[in-house]
């Protein structure tokens, strides 16, 4: 515990010191103001965080929802100046070994402002909320009794400080209005106190499909209360797939729908490292595997289980421009569809957001899968 302290201090010595160096750029001629604003700008972004994890009492005041914005702008427009800005600061840095000053004040004025600009369009992107992403997937093999199943999925909501009941809404909303036939939630649905959010996670039990809703587990549930979150799904009329599955009924044929914890429970909870072998196994014979996952990466243990598709979110496709452009260094399955061995793999690319209010560029989305008969 002391070492994770210890770290956390590290890493946010390193923030500040680097959030008044890009201050600095700002206001050359004026270093104490300039440090002064990057103090200011620090404290407003963390502060909302550190409050509730002290204080969960406070999420429903007002002073507290204030903040909370606040910092996820904050956040936002901080993510942006430094990821644009970035290779500016090399280009300095390596003129400077040279006697050369090339990072001027107006030319960091002007990248702020591109900043803002941007960061303004991310999260107006944000206002207009999730759409539906229609996806029609070509099985191998398919049966009948499956061609034109509709599943919806949702991921990385994150329901919590800023994600509220009236984005739920709107999500179980066009949700329902495309008439699945399931609905997945695959992981970090909620990311705050269970009885901070009961009020705002109750709309999801409104949600409607012929088959019914199920739910794993992603790493940011894991951060509060698992077990009250489980328990809170289940009340909210969720199938909970904790390294284990359900096998219902389509026509007169057999679907399995499995689902793994992620990695980050084997730290919490006794039995809730990923198991894709208890979750996609079994003695009755299935005519078609469904794996939920909510990191991509478990693809491989997947296919080689026999599962013929896999719903993941995790990545949120780098959530904002420009993260996204190298989010697939870090994933090689970081947003859509692609196909490993006989198997399809759909990575939602996030139904909220998480952190910073900013969706420049990655639209947050409903996935909509058709399931359609398909050449092997």
């Amino acid at each position: 515990m002391r070492s994770r302290i210890t770290r956390l201090l590290y890493f946010l010595s390193l923030f500040f010191v680097y959030t008044s160096y890009k201050s600095y750029q700002l206001w050359p001629t004026q270093p104490v103001l300039a440090v002064f604003f990057a103090l200011i700008f620090f404290i407003v972004m963390i502060i909302g965080t550190f409050a509730y994890r002290i204080r969960p009492n406070i999420y429903d005041e007002t002073w507290f929802r204030v903040v909370s914005w606040a910092g996820s702008l904050a956040m936002g427009l901080w993510a942006s100046f430094v990821i644009i800005s970035l290779p500016f600061d090399i280009f300095h840095a390596v003129t400077f070994v040279f006697g050369k000053n090339f990072f001027t004040q107006e030319v960091s004025v002007r990248i702020f402002g591109f900043a803002i600009l941007l960061s303004l369009i991310g999260f107006l992107q944000v206002v207009r909320g999730p759409k539906i992403v229609e996806v029609s997937i070509a099985i191998p093999g398919l049966n009948q009794a499956f061609e034109g199943l509709k599943i919806a999925q949702i991921s990385d909501l994150h329901v919590g400080t800023t994600i509220r009941k009236g984005y739920v809404e709107e999500v179980v909303r066009i949700t329902n209005a495309a008439l699945p036939d399931l609905i997945f939630l695959t992981g970090d649905i909620a990311d705050a106190h269970p009885g901070s959010i009961a009020e705002n996670l109750a709309p999801l039990a409104h949600l409607k499909s012929r088959y019914g809703s199920y739910f794993v587990t992603g790493n940011h549930e894991y951060f509060w209360d698992p077990q009250a979150l489980t328990t809170k799904f289940r009340e909210l009329k969720m199938n909970v797939l904790l390294n284990d599955h359900r096998i219902i009924k389509v026509g007169d044929r057999q679907l399995m729908i499995a689902g793994v914890t992620d990695p980050v429970g084997e730290h919490i909870l006794p039995g809730h490292k990923p198991n894709a072998s208890t979750a996609l196994t079994t003695n009755e014979k299935i005519d078609l595997k469904i794996l939920l996952s909510h990191r991509p990466d478990v693809y491989r243990e997947a296919e080689g289980f026999g599962a013929d598709l896999q719903f993941s979110g995790h990545t949120h496709a780098g959530q904002f421009f420009p993260f996204s452009l190298f989010i697939g260094l870090a994933h090689k399955y970081s947003r859509g569809l692609y196909r490993y061995g006989r198997m399809w793999v759909y990575v939602n690319p996030g139904t909220g957001y998480w952190g910073p209010a900013n969706r420049l560029g990655v639209t947050a989305e409903v996935t909509l899968v058709t399931c359609r008969a398909g050449e092997a």
